[in-house]
């Protein structure tokens, strides 16, 4: 066998075990955009036109030392991602022994309507099955103080804020919408 043919099947191989490994390991949410009025990039960012994963949002902004509270398990109405999260934060960063809070039952409507105002204007958004009941379509946000991103030890907060909207929310803003 020569060597340059040698080498070749060498670096193919290696090629197809990466391509395997990059496929198969580390699920990726991504960014997509659906039902989309313009394709214009300057209105797409105005109005928040697009949409992108939960866990893709907080792998980006939030450090390895991040907590997560609320985030339930699905058999208890909490959120499909629990899993992801314990395999990229740690277990013992993640409770699950309690399924999302719902707000509406602790806080004014005025509160509830300054968190929706925050979700429209301040979070990543995407759609998918309510933990509720996964035959509905919920929003699931993620939206956290930006001077906070990447803090160490950072709290967040997985509440349910209408009767398909769900927020994933930094303890200090929420902390802001009760005053």
């Amino acid at each position: 066998m020569s060597k340059p043919f040698a080498r070749r099947a060498v670096v193919l191989s290696l090629a197809g075990v990466l391509a395997l490994g990059n496929l198969s390991y580390a699920t990726r949410d991504g960014s997509l955009t659906t039902s989309m009025p313009s394709f214009d990039v300057l209105k797409i960012i105005e109005y928040r036109l697009w949409m992108e994963g939960p866990v893709q949002v907080l792998n980006t902004f939030m450090l390895n030392g991040a907590y997560f509270s609320w985030v339930g398990e699905p058999s208890i109405g909490g959120v499909s991602f629990g899993d992801r999260l314990k395999r990229n934060y740690g277990a013992d960063r993640v409770d699950e022994s309690t399924a999302p809070v719902d707000l509406r039952e602790f806080v004014s409507s005025d509160v509830i309507g300054q968190l929706e105002n925050f979700v429209q204007t301040q979070s990543y958004r995407s759609l998918g099955p309510c933990p509720h009941n996964e035959n509905l379509l919920c929003t699931i946000a993620v939206g956290w103080d930006r001077d906070r991103t990447k803090e160490v030890d950072i709290q967040m907060l997985m509440t349910r804020i209408s009767e398909t909207t769900y927020l994933m929310v930094d303890d200090s803003t929420l902390e802001v919408a009760r005053e």
